[in-house]
């Protein structure tokens, strides 16, 4: 019996002398990253333990002197864990944080050498690649953005505790970007450039803001190496009103006056689109929160490439939809790829939501605002009006005729009867004629006349004398020759 007693103290005492030794953490010594009892000779083993206004904050493991791992508290009347970091021979190899419930917040980890983060919402939801928001103590936001695999992305703003927005950054892959005003960098031949701390000019990477004071707009462009990268963003007396994530290369050296467009800013003749997945979105500059126009360009499964374009009226209404296929197997850029006409489809709608025009299969379809079909001339149709967001542009400049086959053909005369145009299979051939004004109109007076071949004037175009008296406005003032399109004389 005694033997047993003896043997039962001999175990509790063994558990006991095995268990992890404890020490406040003032009594460790550092020694260039290994720790010491004080008073001893051996690395330490064991849990070091820090207080805090009388309560644990913070407890930190080692093993052969080095740290192995640091968990941190929450001060609230429940201890809960609020981090917790680990390590390998003296190094961190993986953070986490905890929201004051437990619930995990955030993992920092060290993979093949580079750190990555993933990031959690208070349910326990993985949040890592969209937007976040960071908090002052007081449950102000401090910060608001985008992650993408763990990294900040994109634009993030910074906040003043009582909420107002202080500032910008803009981050690609975790990687913040400087942000700079184009008025500050030097441009050569659509380049610019940027001084570095050796004061030697080298090619600016970073963010380009560009004020336009009379437009009242701000604009940002990324730039790489001195070009234009695949990010724009407009902002409108503080609003958004465009974004474009396209990259294009400039063709010519045409300069329309606009600063952003310092390397291809605008989709034209001028530039050329690489095939880059892409979009832009362009809003209502009287109402930005309103959609406006939609493009994106992307890649099938089957390796074609693929533009869709959406247009609305301000109403909200889906004013026009397009869609076009292109084989591009050895170009680089959407210009140079070959079109897929089998694979087009267009739809066009009133703003009451019906159908106006349909493409499918290579047929067109045209119908008025009642639904009635009037692709051969049933009834007389109206074409579009292009620019249905500019509030002064009125149903007098849409033009009115008939359709065959779903095109236009023959006379179609403005709404105003202003200005007559000759179609033939939806292409402006034969006689074209145009009054300035109402008066003139009335008058008899025509202002331009001519011929259009295959969409292009050509021959000659008469420009007449419209001033008083009317009696000599028959009288030409002016010719214009052109050959299928270009002016010759």
């Amino acid at each position: 019996m005694c033997m047993k007693k003896l043997f039962l103290i001999s175990f509790i005492f063994t558990l006991v002398s095995c268990s992890q030794n404890e020490i406040p953490s003032h009594l460790l010594i550092d020694n260039g990253g290994v720790f010491y009892e004080s008073g001893s000779k051996k690395p330490f083993n064991g849990l070091s333990i820090e207080n805090k206004d009388g309560m644990p904050f913070k407890r930190t493991y080692y093993s052969d002197g080095l740290i192995t791992k640091v968990e941190e508290y929450h001060l609230l009347k429940e201890q809960t864990l609020s981090k917790r970091t680990h390590f390998l021979d003296g190094l961190i190899i993986k953070v986490e944080e905890f929201y004051t419930s437990e619930v995990l917040k955030s993992i920092l980890q060290k993979e093949d050498g580079e750190f990555t983060a993933s990031f959690f919402d208070t349910e326990g939801n993985d949040i890592s690649n969209e937007l976040n928001q960071l908090y002052y103590s007081n449950g102000s936001v401090k910060q608001k953005g985008q992650y993408k695999d763990g990294e900040k992305d994109g634009w993030w703003k910074l906040f003043n505790l009582n909420g107002d927005l202080v500032s910008r950054e803009y981050w690609v892959n975790g990687i913040k970007f400087p942000l700079k005003s184009l008025e500050v960098l030097i441009e050569e031949n659509r380049i610019l450039y940027d001084f570095n701390q050796d004061n030697l000019k080298v090619e600016f990477t970073g963010m380009v803001l560009i004020v336009d004071e009379e437009e009242e707009t701000n604009t940002f462009i990324k730039v790489i190496d001195g070009r234009r990268s695949n990010f724009l963003e407009r902002y409108y007396l503080g609003e958004l009103v465009e974004k474009d994530t396209c990259r294009r290369i400039e063709m010519n050296d045409h300069d329309d006056g606009d600063k952003s467009n310092f390397n291809n800013q605008l989709m034209s003749y001028m530039n050329k689109t690489y095939l880059d997945e892409c979009e832009i979105v362009l809003y209502f500059y009287d109402n930005p929160s309103s959609l406006r126009t939609k493009s994106r360009l992307w890649l099938s499964s089957n390796d074609q490439w693929n533009t869709q374009s959406l247009k609305y009226y301000k109403s909200g209404q889906l004013r026009s939809s397009y869609l076009n296929t292109y084989n591009a197997e050895n170009s680089e850029y959407l210009d140079e790829a070959s079109y897929v006409e089998e694979f087009r489809e267009e739809f066009e709608y009133f703003e009451n939501g019906s159908i106006h025009t349909s493409f499918i299969d290579g047929a067109f379809n045209r119908y008025n605002k009642f639904g009635l079909d009037i692709s051969n001339g049933e009834a007389i149709g109206k074409d579009f009006n292009h620019y249905p967001y500019e509030s002064w542009w009125g149903d007098d400049d849409l033009e009115q005729g008939y359709y065959k086959n779903g095109k236009k053909d023959g006379v179609w005369v403005s709404g105003d009867g202003i200005e007559s145009t000759t179609y033939q299979k939806g292409i402006k051939n034969g006689p074209y004629s145009s009054y300035l004004i109402d008066s003139h109109k009335n008058a008899g007076c025509i202002y331009r006349s001519g011929q259009y071949v295959d969409g292009r004037r050509h021959g000659k175009f008469y420009i007449y004398n419209v001033s008083y008296p009317y009696e000599d406005c028959d009288k030409v003032r002016k010719v214009e020759v052109y050959d299928m399109g270009e002016m010759i004389e």
